[in-house]
């Protein structure tokens, strides 16, 4: 069973996997804009999807940040074991990872 910490680790995880697309500096200048911009540090993703999802729509456009939630989202079926073809966005997978998670804990 899964803590807290564990799911929000493998989520952080599973967002930098996805970003990592744009290789390791872009990935960083992405992850600068977020704090600098929209006060998210990389490790309150978890608690806040719906301020990354809006930061990433400002920076890449709605397209660009589709693009990137799609990567994300694949990275998180992989490392959580769920069938993403449910159509879930990177917002509602979270949301439902982390109440799956405080059903069981």
């Amino acid at each position: 069973m899964a803590t807290a910490s564990k799911v929000n680790e493998k989520i952080i995880q599973c967002t930098d996997e996805g970003l990592q697309v744009f290789g390791e500096s872009a990935k960083h200048v992405i992850y600068f804009y977020l704090e600098r911009d929209f006060q998210l540090k990389k490790t309150e993703i978890p608690e806040n999807p719906e301020t990354f999802c809006k930061a990433i729509t400002s920076l890449f456009g709605e397209d660009g940040a589709n693009s990137i939630e799609k990567s994300i989202l694949q990275k998180m079926e992989q490392s959580f074991k769920i069938k993403h073809r449910s159509k879930l966005t990177f917002v509602e997978t979270v949301l439902k990872l982390k109440a799956n998670q405080n059903e069981t804990s």
